[in-house]
């Protein structure tokens, strides 16, 4: 039986848990649905079993409509996490139950149990009770028990989730072999990236309630569309490749583009994706198989079985972003090598030659930027900043209009249609939101149902700072999960930047995006730190600590050490340094707590005429 699902969304208030998704499941296929929790890949499927109602679109099985049709009228099979087993029955009556309800007569209800215990590989548990079986034998009896009455199609909610490794191991081939023998079109929500590569037909990659992606498990794998998908399957090495003819420039490296891969204009951005197994190590030149990209330096190594999982530093390469495995140095490398690949030099600390064997080339993908404009002139101070970054970038802009009333809503829409046209005549992608309610609050809710990098907002600058502390944008900073930009001033080119440090630790992952503006827009960095005078300069050492991040992504940076009381330290330095960007943190969560009416940040933003970078400093543990 076929499965079509056409623009369907399932909201809960405002919220969309299943944004438009459509998808097409092929008769007798296996498809398997992969998201983190809360992508909405469960509701997706008790949409399909008729346990929830989408808002909005259709659900057609064998070309059907059957939205309005009842759980049982859909002739569906569903298996819970849990199992769900009636504990007070044995195995053969939970197996049954289904033919009993359905007044199956006795001895064709006896043969089908037979023949279900037989294919679930439990012949001869049919006396026993839940309670007597392990977790992965009460599991295969819930999917005998779905089976029981020929269902047509066969839905599985995360039917793993609570086994062991090896368990899991077992059913998954009990699964494969049920499906190959039944031919019943089945559908498998699961976390687990081995379930879905082991069992799929394809898979679907869910995030946020939408579909990001389809395919086989292993084209998704090796050639993603995306740098979430990429890393949600697993470790990945990313680099922003410039390209030179029928090759990718990374670094002083060249990689050669595959026969028949269509190459991008030359100069063009690209992001490069390198799996850890994509890589070779080798003590020399001579042994490489693929590119050469740098020498380097075993940091760790870890034997996995058939395989060597290694960090390597390659001081010429640098990544551009996060990889998935947990290394904020972005000359480090993940590196997997397997046994197969002959000898290879395994010591920490020896010194090697790494190459690329194969690679794959995504678009460039820049910050993702939200601006909030009310129709004001620091509105508008905004946007300019916003369309700049975004064209340095490369990037994406959303502009969101909050209307605080309903008398207002004809104007802000206006106004953001305007701001749209004005964007689109720069930039090639421009959305566009629209809320009505409390403007921090809706602009909170749109950076935790959207994915974005960094948010700016206009000010009114220099005003008293138990008057900011009420402020749209002092709620925004301190909340929002990503940087803000705070501009009172018109657009200016960042060309300087000072970026203050205190002895309390911003985010390396902030510390890096501050390095990803300035690489972009090509502004050197100050990196400032302000000692009571007289006392003991303890920020020192993580001034040196940040340098290292900021240098190791190839920018200029100066360090200073000031003394005496600390905004107005700062202020001198901001004036007299001919500053275009300010960066300083403030704590997270807690408005009053990171603004107080004496704290630094406060006070800067309440005297500073010039835009201001706002990162999250993490509270003492």
């Amino acid at each position: 039986m076929s499965i079509s699902l056409k623009n369907i969304s399932k909201l809960y208030g405002e919220q969309a848990v299943v944004d438009d998704v459509s998808l097409e499941i092929f008769p007798g296929e296996l498809f398997v649905l992969l998201g983190a929790s809360g992508s909405g890949k469960t509701t997706v499927l008790r949409m399909i079993a008729g346990l929830v109602s989408p808002d909005r679109g259709e659900i057609l099985l064998q070309e059907r409509v059957v939205n309005d049709l009842t759980p049982q009228e859909r002739n569906v099979g569903f298996v819970f996490q849990n199992y769900s087993l009636f504990r007070h029955m044995t195995v053969a009556e939970n197996i049954g139950f289904g033919l009993q309800i359905r007044r199956v007569d006795r001895k064709a209800r006896e043969e089908k149990i037979h023949h279900l215990l037989e294919l679930i590989g439990l012949p001869g548990f049919g006396h026993r009770y839940p309670s007597q079986l392990s977790g992965g034998q009460q599991q295969r009896v819930a999917v005998a028990r779905a089976l029981a009455y020929e269902p047509q199609v066969l839905l599985l909610d995360e039917p793993f989730g609570a086994l062991d490794l090896k368990t899991r191991m077992q059913l998954r081939q009990s699964l494969k072999q049920i499906h190959r023998e039944l031919g019943v079109t089945t559908v498998m929500v699961t976390h687990d990236q081995s379930d879905a590569f082991e069992l799929g037909d394809r898979i679907g990659i869910m995030e946020r309630g939408k579909l990001l992606a389809t395919g086989e498990p292993s084209d998704i794998y090796k050639r993603p569309k995306s740098e979430y998908v990429a890393q949600f399957l697993g470790a990945a090495n990313f680099f922003t490749g410039v390209m030179q003819d029928r090759h990718v420039q990374i670094g002083s490296a060249f990689l050669p583009l595959p026969e028949g891969a269509a190459a991008p204009e030359k100069g063009e951005r690209v992001q490069v994706l390198i799996r850890p197994e994509q890589f070779e190590i080798a003590a020399g030149r001579e042994s490489l198989r693929g590119t050469f990209l740098g020498e380097g330096e075993i940091r760790d190594c870890l034997f996995v079985g058939g395989s060597h999982r290694m960090t390597v530093h390659v001081p010429g390469v640098v990544r551009s972003m996060a990889g998935g495995f947990g290394d904020p140095d972005p000359t480090n490398l993940s590196v997997l090598m397997g046994m197969g690949q002959g000898p290879y030099p395994v010591g920490q600390g020896e010194k090697v030659v790494v190459g690329a064997t194969s690679f794959h080339i995504l678009p460039y993908q820049g910050l993702h930027t939200l601006v909030g404009i009310d129709g004001s002139e620091h509105g508008e101070h905004a946007l300019q900043f916003a369309v700049y970054l975004s064209k340095k970038t490369q990037g994406r802009l959303t502009i969101l209009g909050v209307a605080e009333r309903f008398l207002e809503e004809t104007k802000a829409r206006e106004g953001l249609a305007q701001a749209s046209q004005a964007a689109q005549k720069e930039l090639q992608e421009v959305a566009t939101a629209f809320r009505r309610g409390h403007p921090a609050e809706e602009i909170l809710n749109e950076t935790e149902q959207n994915l974005y990098d960094l948010v700016i907002l206009g000010t009114r600058g220099r005003h008293a700072p138990s008057r900011f502390l009420g402020s749209t944008a002092a709620r925004v900073s301190v909340n929002a999960p990503v940087p803000t930009l705070l501009t009172p001033t018109p657009f200016q080119d960042f060309k300087k930047i000072l970026v203050c440090i205190s002895s309390e630790r911003v985010r390396k992952s902030d510390i890096r995006f501050v390095g990803r503006i300035a690489r972009n827009t090509g502004a050197s960095v100050v990196l400032f730190h302000v000692s009571p005078e007289g006392g003991e300069k303890e920020g020192f050492f993580y001034l040196q600590q940040v340098r290292q991040i900021l240098e190791s992504l190839g920018l200029r940076v100066e360090t200073k050490i000031g003394e005496g009381e600390i905004v107005g330290t700062i202020l001198k330095e901001a004036y007299e340094g001919s500053y275009d960007l300010l960066v300083l943190g403030t704590r997270i969560g807690n408005l009053r707590e990171a603004f107080l009416t004496n704290s630094v940040t406060s006070q800067v933003l309440s005297q500073v005429d010039r835009p201001v970078l706002i990162l999250h400093i993490r509270p003492p543990m």
